[in-house]
């Protein structure tokens, strides 16, 4: 009688899994990103992470089959993928302190309209003789070439 060996799974093997299923790979692309692991032991990895991810307490797996080295994976995974909310972790300078914000510093520069569609405000320097930009004027000198056609 054979019986099957219990697969061992290092650490990098279990960040590859975690990260192929963070990044939307099927069981077939996984397999082929990790030809030496057999087939249900990687299925049965995938869901863990399946787990992991919903905290579904009724998913075929419980966590009774995750290890601490996958929880511990998954955890550092999720907080490094994880973007945070500028708004929450910023800072507003105080007003009236002198900050970088509170005078606008003058540069000598003179800046205007664009006369064109656009709308944008640019240096003096960025925009022709009739106060359009470099995008406005392609524009206006491409409808003139099709009117002269």
């Amino acid at each position: 009688m054979t019986t099957s060996v219990k697969q061992t799974w290092t650490r990098d093997d279990t960040v590859l899994v975690s990260r192929c299923y963070l990044d939307g790979k099927s069981l077939q692309e996984t397999q082929a990103l990790m030809p030496d692991i057999k087939f249900t032991s990687l299925k049965t990895k995938l869901a863990n992470c399946l787990y992991l991810d919903k905290k579904d307490s009724k998913a075929r797996f419980a966590d009774k089959n995750v290890s601490k080295l996958h929880q511990d994976v998954w955890d550092e995974l999720k907080a490094a993928l994880t973007v945070p909310d500028v708004e929450a972790v910023s800072v507003p300078e105080d007003a009236g302190t002198g900050g970088y914000w509170d005078e606008p510093e003058a540069d000598g520069e003179e800046y205007f309209m664009c006369t064109g569609n656009c709308e944008r405000v640019f240096y003096f320097e960025d925009t022709d003789a009739d106060g359009m930009c470099g995008k406005c004027q392609y524009e206006n000198e491409r409808k003139s070439r099709k009117n002269r056609k």
